[in-house]
C-alpha cells in the first residue's frame, strides 16, 4: 500500500515543528507510542527532532497512520494560529483528508474503497493491504468500513468458490 500521508504533507507539519517547543514534540509523538532514536541536528533541533520521531513511523501502516494524524490533530488545535490552521487545512485536503469543527482529521470522501478484484485476494498482500483500506477508515466513516468488510468478505467467498469450482 502507498503512503496513505505524502511527503509534501509530512513536510508541511515538519515546518510547523520549529515553533513548538522540544518537550511538547516528544509529548506529542510519545503519547501516540512513538520513540525516536539518535538523531543528527539537521537545521534546528526541533525540526530535527521532528524527523527523528517522523523516521519510525511506517507511513503505510494504517496504525501508524491514524496516531501520526491524531499528533497532527493536536498540532492544529494547540500550536497553529488561524492563518496556519488555515494553510494545513488546505495540504490536508489535497492529501484526501479534511479537518472537522470536532478537532478530528478523517478522511475526505470516506467512501468504501472498492478492492482491486479477485486476484489481489489470493496473496497475503493482498488481503493485507485490503485490511489496511478498511483500517484507515475507522475514525471517519464507521459505515464504509461495514460497507468495505462486507465487499471483502465477499470477495473472499467468491475467490473461495471459485478455487472450489462452485458457481
Amino acid at each position: 500500500m502507498p503512503d496513505a500521508i505524502s511527503g509534501r504533507l509530512r513536510g508541511v507539519f515538519r515546518d510547523l515543528a520549529s515553533s513548538i517547543v522540544l518537550r511538547d514534540i516528544e509529548r506529542l509523538w510519545e503519547g501516540e507510542g512513538f520513540a525516536h532514536g539518535f538523531y543528527d541536528e539537521v537545521g534546528g533541533q526541533r525540526v530535527s527532532l521532528w524527523r527523528a520521531y517522523e523516521a519510525g513511523v511506517q507511513w503505510s501502516d494504517a496504525d501508524h497512520v491514524r496516531r501520526v494524524l491524531r499528533v497532527y490533530e493536536v498540532v492544529l488545535s494547540d500550536h497553529a494560529d488561524a492563518a496556519t490552521q488555515e494553510r494545513l487545512k488546505v495540504a490536508l485536503q489535497r492529501d484526501g483528508y479534511r479537518y472537522g469543527e470536532d478537532h478530528r482529521i478523517v478522511p475526505a470522501a470516506p467512501a468504501a474503497v472498492p478492492l482491486s478484484g479477485l486476484s489481489a485476494l489470493r496473496s497475503a498482500e493482498g488481503i493485507e493491504e485490503a485490511f489496511n483500506r478498511i483500517a484507515l477508515l475507522i475514525d471517519g466513516d464507521p459505515a464504509g468500513v461495514v460497507s468495505a468488510s462486507k465487499e471483502l468478505i465477499e470477495a473472499t467467498a467468491k475467490t473461495v468458490l471459485q478455487e472450489l469450482g462452485v458457481d
